[in-house]
């Protein structure tokens, strides 16, 4: 069986459903309904290769569009085979990612800037009057 690394589980059960809900109440073994689940389960295959054709592509764009970047930094998996997040720092933001499964990818952009966290600097900050030195 091939792996389908950028799917989980829900997303293939709901793919199951989808090709096998109306052959579940089989009851009588015939050639029509193994002929039936055979191409359930085709139709089931081509529907996971193209949606981990789609989701990889959404990553792999993504990296491109960032791989270029001054600064990038790239976590990998516990086998160093595969991205799995990163961070930019640049001016005091930090830009970071993770991808998750179904080609989703999680982007946050922090100011990380060390400031005095007191009440003075805070109504500094909320007026748009502090100045940095």
């Amino acid at each position: 069986f091939k792996k389908y690394n950028n799917i989980d589980g829900d997303k293939k059960g709901q793919i199951v459903e989808k090709f096998t809900a109306h052959l579940n109440k089989m009851k009588v073994l015939s050639a029509k309904k193994v002929n039936e689940q055979l191409k359930a389960i085709d139709n089931y295959t081509l529907e996971l290769e193209r949606l981990e054709y789609e989701y990889s592509l959404n990553i792999s764009n993504f990296i491109k569009s960032v791989q270029n970047e001054k600064n990038l930094v790239w976590h990998y998996n516990y086998d160093k085979t595969k991205k799995i997040s990163g961070k930019i720092e640049r001016n005091g933001l930090v830009f970071s990612f993770s991808f998750g499964t179904n080609g989703y990818i999680k982007q946050n952009i922090k100011i990380h800037y060390a400031i005095n966290e007191n009440l003075d600097t805070f109504k500094k900050l909320s007026d748009n009057k502090y100045q940095s030195k």
